[in-house]
């Protein structure tokens, strides 16, 4: 059985597996870099619901970003989280579904380390 380092699990269905095969090195870079361009473009950050929304305008726009679903966004912003390439800002925004949501932002690796600001900084 092909190894997808942490991709999925054994237990996993037959659509995870393959899923899972769809996600190459390059096809993950292009969605981050992606990510990353949408952020940059909005300095004051935005949530992964608002990410989700603007890379799809993106994609619209540069047909050579990959299509992929909101979990895969949100799998693909937290890796740059970890990272140190996207932060939290402290602040949260209203979703659609009424809950709150993390905004995040593009940052600098000296950044990486930086407190969040504080809700209504």
């Amino acid at each position: 059985m092909t190894e997808f380092r942490g991709k999925v699990r054994d237990r996993d269905p037959e659509p995870s597996w393959d899923a899972a095969e769809l996600q190459t090195e390059d096809r993950v870079a292009r969605v981050q870099a992606g990510i990353l361009a949408v952020l940059m473009n909005h300095p004051t950050g935005l949530s992964d619901e608002q990410i989700v929304d603007h890379y799809e305008a993106q994609r619209f726009l540069h047909p050579s970003l990959p299509n992929v679903t909101a979990q895969s966004l949100r799998t693909r912003r937290k890796a740059l989280q970890v990272e140190g390439r996207v932060r939290a800002t402290g602040r949260r925004v209203p979703t659609r579904h009424g809950a709150t949501a993390a905004v995040w932002v593009a940052c600098s690796p000296e950044q990486k380390d930086a407190p969040a600001a504080r809700p209504g900084q």
